[in-house]
């Protein structure tokens, strides 16, 4: 049981060093938490989320925000089509192809 597994912890490490364990992991963990809710906020930015995690991570959060509020956002990316008579990429709603002229239908 729980109380049996203290006991037996306690009898090999004292308390003192329990807590020499358990502090360190503490702080790693809500370093974690802290790096993925910054990451998070990166996935509409020009920079990859997993190197801000990371920087966040290992630098710590004040830098790794500076990396989010620093990159660029990204740009809005229209869905396009490609003209079947010139072959050429254009936005999905255009009516008259800006590199042919080839009008779709309505």
């Amino acid at each position: 049981s729980y109380q049996t597994l203290e006991i037996m912890l306690l009898g090999i490490i004292g308390p003192n060093q329990l807590l020499l364990i358990l502090i360190p992991l503490l702080i790693l963990f809500v370093f974690y938490a802290i790096a993925k809710v910054i990451a998070n906020n990166a996935k509409n930015r020009e920079i990859s989320s997993k190197a801000v995690f990371w920087v966040s991570f290992l630098l710590g959060p004040i830098i790794g925000i500076v990396f989010v509020l620093v990159s660029p956002m990204k740009k809005d990316v229209l869905p396009t089509k490609i003209c079947p008579e010139c072959a050429e990429s254009v936005k999905e709603q255009a009516k008259l192809c800006k590199h042919c002229g080839h009008r779709w239908g309505t």
